[in-house]
């Protein structure tokens, strides 16, 4: 009997992903500059007599296959793409069919105008809980940012009509396009005013259980499982002082210090300290083998990476509470995909299935936990025979779990 439980497949589409060939994409990693920046300088340069589709191409040929060094974003690097769009421009007026000076300001206000709007668009990372949580884009400053982007390329278009038809003509356009406008601003205004700020509210609502499910297992873990030895331990007073303690240090810490104040290690040694504490705690042996390693000097103690220990410690305390087996195994295996843990036992077994629901130690603290950090969970258990867990957790959150 299994259960398993794997992260929800990624259902709305974002501004990471590739449009065509991901050409873009490609060399705005290897620049700094923003996809958007990038996109925006071939759609300007195909207006050109169609050079950018033709340099599109050619760049999509040379970085087939070629793996290049990603590059820190940068502001500069958005305004460097800008500029050598604009100066591309001046160097084809005379020398590519179809493209004229008069293109080089109306180019770049609408250029500047794409890359202003359409950078307000969230991408995969700023989906998460925590991301909501943080207010990194507030509804008044993404309405400004895609109000004036739509002003510049508004501008951008004018002056580019202004330069093929009269000003007199221009002006009675432009002044039933504003009366047009308006009228449908009046209208729609209020009803997506309503939308975005109810989108805002459920990102919140979203960030904040998020964080309740992530002190709940955290509470589960520690307060919890130390009343359940107490109340085991009645009749020893020393021991239940000593766990008193424990739990007392234990909360402190996680209520006041500072996550970054962990001293840099590596995953197994940190499993490995999990793995002691819970021996002393629960007067078990725990045997433990380990393959391979993960430095935290190359890749730091994240937050998905307390999830997957927390899943661990979850999954070997219910190993020494349950099982009556007075030996767990550990087997954790690192590379560079990512961190696969095995936890087993010989014990009496149980049904997955048949679990209480008011039993949230494998719910939350184990399945929840690890599908929140972006790895998977699997439960085999037999009945006499004993259980084994298996915790997957890749480096990349949007890679497939290794099963």
């Amino acid at each position: 009997m299994s259960l398993q439980l794997r992260p929800p497949p990624q259902m709305l589409p974002t501004t990471d992903e590739p449009v065509i060939f991901g050409t873009s994409a490609q060399i705005a990693a290897a620049t700094g500059a923003s996809r958007i920046a990038v996109q925006a300088g071939f759609v300007v340069l195909s207006l050109a007599g169609g050079f950018g589709i033709l340099l599109y191409l050619v760049s999509t040929l040379g970085l087939r296959g070629r793996q290049l060094e990603p590059q820190p974003p940068a502001l500069r690097s958005d305004l460097g793409v800008l500029a050598l769009t604009l100066g591309l421009i001046l160097e084809l007026v005379g020398r590519w069919p179809g493209a004229r000076s008069e293109l080089v300001l109306p180019s770049g206000l609408v250029a500047v105008g794409l890359v202003l709007a359409w950078k307000t668009a969230p991408s995969r990372n700023e989906s998460s809980p925590a991301s909501f949580a943080s207010g990194s884009q507030p509804i008044a400053s993404v309405l400004l940012r895609v109000t004036a982007g739509l002003v510049l390329v508004g501008t951008g278009v004018a002056v580019y009509l202004s330069q093929q038809v009269g000003l007199n003509q221009l002006r009675d356009a432009g002044l039933a396009l504003g009366v047009a406008f308006a009228g449908v601003a009046l209208i729609a205004g209020p009803t997506l005013f309503h939308m975005l700020t109810a989108n805002s509210r459920e990102r919140e609502q979203r960030a904040r259980e998020h964080e309740r499910a992530e002190m709940a297992a955290h509470l589960h873990d520690s307060v919890l499982q130390t009343l359940t030895l107490v109340q085991r331990r009645a009749e020893d007073p020393t021991a239940v002082s000593s766990l008193a303690r424990k739990q007392e240090r234990e909360l402190r810490r996680w209520l006041y210090e500072q996550t970054s104040s962990r001293p840099t290690s590596s995953w197994n040694t940190e499993l490995q300290l999990c793995l002691d504490e819970l021996e002393d705690l629960h007067l078990i042996k725990i045997e433990v083998v380990t393959v391979g390693d993960r430095p935290f000097e190359d890749r730091p103690f994240d937050n998905r990476t307390e999830a997957l220990l927390g899943a661990t410690r979850e999954a070997v305390t219910n190993a020494a509470k349950f099982s009556g087996d007075p030996t767990v195994s550990v087997f954790s295996e690192s590379d560079q995909r990512g961190i696969t843990v095995f936890v087993r036992d010989r014990g009496i077994g149980f049904d997955p299935t048949m679990v209480q629901p008011d039993r949230r130690g494998i719910t939350d603290s184990i399945l929840g936990r690890i599908t929140r950090a972006g790895g998977s969970a699997v439960i085999r258990s037999e009945t006499g025979i004993g259980t084994e867990i298996q915790i997957s957790l890749p480096f990349d959150p949007t890679a497939a779990p290794r099963l």
